[in-house]
């Protein structure tokens, strides 16, 4: 599975099938995603965002678990070590 953004819209692309599926998108107008980055084991897909956000995904089910807030800029790089996410702008 591939995860690719679009402006403020994420899609998640499925190599075997060629299914494409909208996972998010910002609700603001202005918003756009920076960075994407999936856990080592590939259940959970992290995404930073313009508005200094970093948001968590359980990608197969389709749902945000978490929103991170702290950071004063965008979200431009994520890394995962383990479970441990770093994030930077």
């Amino acid at each position: 599975v591939i995860a690719v953004a679009l402006g403020r819209t994420l899609y998640t692309w499925e190599a075997s099938s060629g299914g494409v599926e909208e996972l998010c998108t910002l609700p603001g107008e202005g918003e756009y995603i920076c960075s994407v980055a999936w856990s080592g084991d590939g259940a959970y897909l992290a995404v930073g965002t313009s508005d200094a956000k970093v948001q968590i995904w359980d990608a197969a089910r389709g749902k945000q678990i978490r929103e991170l807030n702290g950071h004063t800029n965008r979200v431009s790089s994520l890394a995962w070590n383990g479970t441990i996410l770093s994030s930077g702008g």
